[in-house]
């Protein structure tokens, strides 16, 4: 086991305590207004996508296996990694170890791309395994993040969170061998391939009034150095992230959390009209056909809700929890 702390909670805890107990003017209640940090726990599961036929789901298992209140949790790493499992959640199978790897296919499923350790490979994809003995490294170095395949199968869209010696900030395509890398647009990230493989699609965070809002951009094909087209629907207060393009090319889903709410999921027309809320959730994406959307939800049952896959038809009904809180895992109070 591995124990892991969350030592800006831990340190801000010691300060207040440390303050509050030397403080002969400050009385219990007091005492008791100034409260810590809520911890970040790592989710059960997360970034969850479909393979390409429809019927499986590959996600990131995170292993966790003891969570202490406020702080510090356990991991097995050697059940942490890539994941994939039936629609159901029925016969889970680990793919690949590593933490925090984002996934995605070619268009026959016969191929997966993938960041690991902030690098983006790709590997033969046969079944229900990934053939570790062909893995070919697409980026060289600095670090590189959320692999989007081309519906063409042509290109591979990702971005880059620095500016560095092996090329600045923002997203990048390169052919699907790895060849002909492109900056194509700075300050964004985590690309969206429309199915036209003309458009992509991709998020800006900007200062507007001393709030950050989160802007959808379009960067359209052949990428020339251009400013991209904004999208009308712009979310105040909050972090629009996860933009993913529906298959038929007609809807944009998105998670975000208006005026610091809840994290929910959105769905809007392709040109940024008829905006609606779909559930509370985050990290979600398409089935093949379009018509469900896997994702992460917090159950307000488990403590400290750590999140779990789930499905829901695209019009938000029909919710269906396909992981679960391990029975394993121990919760411990301080």
């Amino acid at each position: 086991m591995r124990k892991i702390y969350i030592l800006t909670t831990l340190l801000f805890q010691l300060l207040i305590l440390s303050f509050a107990c030397s403080n002969p003017f400050i009385g219990d209640d007091e005492r008791g207004i100034v409260q810590p940090p809520t911890p970040v726990y790592p989710e059960i599961d997360e970034n969850p996508i479909f393979h390409p036929d429809g019927q499986r789901i590959v996600y990131q298992h995170n292993a966790i296996t003891e969570v202490w209140e406020g702080g510090p949790y356990d991991i097995n790493p050697d059940s942490m990694g890539l994941w994939i499992s039936d629609i159901n959640g029925d016969n889970p199978k680990m793919l690949l170890e590593g933490r925090s790897i984002d996934a995605d296919f070619n268009p026959d499923g016969t191929w997966i791309v993938y960041e690991l350790n902030a690098q983006i490979y790709k590997a033969p994809f046969t079944g229900d395994s990934i053939d570790t003995s062909q893995v070919i490294q697409l980026t060289p170095g600095g670090r590189n993040f959320f692999p989007d395949w081309s519906p063409d199968g042509e290109w591979i869209a990702y971005d880059r969170s620095i500016s560095d010696g092996y090329g600045p900030y923002g997203i990048w395509v390169m052919k699907n061998d790895g060849s002909g890398k492109k900056h194509i647009y700075p300050y964004s990230r985590a690309p969206s391939w429309h199915p036209d493989c003309k458009r992509l699609f991709t998020i800006k965070s900007v200062d507007v009034t001393a709030s950050q809002s989160s802007y959808i951009f379009i960067v359209r094909y052949p990428f020339e150095d251009t400013p991209p087209d904004t999208l009308d629907i712009v979310i105040t207060s909050n972090s629009v992230r996860y933009v993913k393009v529906s298959p038929d090319g007609q809807h944009i889903l998105f998670q975000s959390s208006p005026g610091g709410g809840n994290v929910s999921i959105y769905v809007m027309n392709i040109n940024g009209s008829n905006l609606n809320r779909l559930s509370d959730g985050y990290d979600p994406s398409w089935s093949p056909d379009g018509n469900q959307i896997v994702f992460i939800r917090k159950s307000p049952k488990v403590m400290w809700g750590l999140g779990t896959i789930w499905i829901m038809d695209k019009d938000g009904n029909n919710l269906k929890q396909i992981t679960f809180v391990p029975e394993n895992i121990s919760f411990i109070n301080r």
